[in-house]
């Protein structure tokens, strides 16, 4: 898409001991130029060349040269270009930028800048101030920010970049790899908040350092965090913790998982057991956990637990001790998550799958093998349906 300003100048004129007399433009258009082999800048410039007389020069060729520079009178010259320019009627079009390309930091760099021509040999005509029209403001506020600092940005066509510099020229945040395979996104350090930016990833965590005994009745609670989403997503929860089994020498285990309801059922198979049929003595056997489940879970507030159970009644003994459940937000799931449900929170299709084996753990019964992202897609539309429900009453 072109970019287009409409700069209007006063009429100059001036005496001089040839026949040729020198109108400017009454229009330069800035014209953002992109093509595969260029992405310049050029300026459309519209001239009017007359005699003394005031008459217009006859049609033919003339040399004109094209000079910015800084200041009204004297300042660096930033930029030269000398064309072979065809009038008729005294009318002449030039792309300024078209001989020798016009470098884009001038614009940026420079509050103002002034056009210069000279015709031939003759000495150069009075410079004139380029400005904008009252469209190209819109362009600008995409700079200003705000009074204490200003956005610039710009892209880099071989990199296939976008980046943002601050006030300073520093630059702030790089989009890399657009339209590539290689695409990645730059912050620098600190860049983001959890109040800056939609929906980001985030996690909690909490610690139990205490032994907590394990009975075989139900399930006890070794540790618990809790965690508010922004949005509809996953939540995957990590827990670790230590067993210490020991009273006696024959068979002696139990049973970590982790789940929502405080004092619930065995959750299959979200469960560790760890422990050994037999034992050389009776002293305090060591035994590492670690366990992993994934939620699917609407925008809100939720407690999760890691809870143990024994398997054995005394003489044997089962405690756990430093214990750690961290929990993990992410809003998006790349590939399939799949969950076995005792009961689908929704209507969607899964797939049965029927459990009969350690009825000493987890009671029998039909779980369906779902996908979570299934449930997120029904949440969406749910959530849509009421929006929807919402707005027409």
């Amino acid at each position: 898409m072109s970019a287009l300003k409409t700069i209007a100048l006063p009429v100059i004129s001036r005496s001089s001991n040839s026949k040729i007399i020198f109108v400017c433009a009454l229009l330069i258009s800035l014209v953002a130029v992109a093509s595969e082999s260029d992405a310049s800048q050029l300026i459309s410039y519209q001239g009017f060349l007359e005699d003394s007389l005031g008459n217009p020069v006859a049609d033919s060729i003339y040399e004109l040269s094209f000079e910015l520079y800084t200041d009204s009178t004297a300042g660096q010259r930033l930029w030269l270009e000398t064309s072979q320019v065809v009038t008729a009627k005294g009318v002449f079009v030039h792309l300024l930028g078209s001989i020798n390309a016009i470098n884009d930091n001038y614009f940026q760099n420079y509050d103002r800048l002034y056009l210069q021509l000279v015709i031939s040999s003759e000495p150069a005509l009075p410079r004139t101030e380029l400005v904008a029209s009252p469209f190209a403001f819109s362009a600008y506020n995409l700079k200003t920010i705000d009074n204490r600092d200003s956005l610039a940005i710009a892209t880099n066509s071989e990199e296939h970049s976008l980046s943002f510099y601050d006030s300073l020229g520093n630059e702030t945040i790089r989009l890399s790899g657009i339209d590539s395979a290689n695409e990645s996104v730059r912050l620098p350090e600190s860049a983001i908040d959890y109040h800056e930016i939609l929906d980001e990833p985030g996690l909690t965590a909490a610690i139990n350092i205490d032994q907590v005994a394990l009975f075989t009745d139900a399930m006890t609670d070794l540790v618990t965090v809790d965690i508010t989403t922004p949005a509809d997503g996953f939540i995957l929860l990590h827990g670790k913790c230590y067993l210490l089994l020991s009273g006696t020498t024959g068979p002696n285990n139990a049973l970590i998982q982790i789940d929502e309801d405080e004092a619930g059922p065995s959750e299959f198979p979200y469960y560790t057991i760890a422990g050994l049929g037999g034992y050389a003595n009776t002293a305090t056997s060591y035994f590492p956990v670690y366990i992993t489940r994934i939620f699917f879970k609407p925008a809100g507030s939720y407690t999760f637990r890691m809870e143990g159970r024994a398997s054995f009644s005394p003489p044997a003994e089962a405690k756990s001790w430093d214990h750690i459940l961290t929990a993990v937000y992410y809003p998006t799931a790349y590939s399939g998550v799949k969950s076995l449900m005792s009961t689908l929170p929704l209507a969607v299709e899964g797939l049965p799958v029927r459990i009969n084996n350690r009825t000493d753990i987890t009671e029998n019964g039909t779980y369906f093998e779902v996908d979570l992202r299934d449930l997120q897609s029904l949440q969406k539309e749910l959530n849509d349906s009421g929006s929807d429900s919402s707005k027409n009453k």
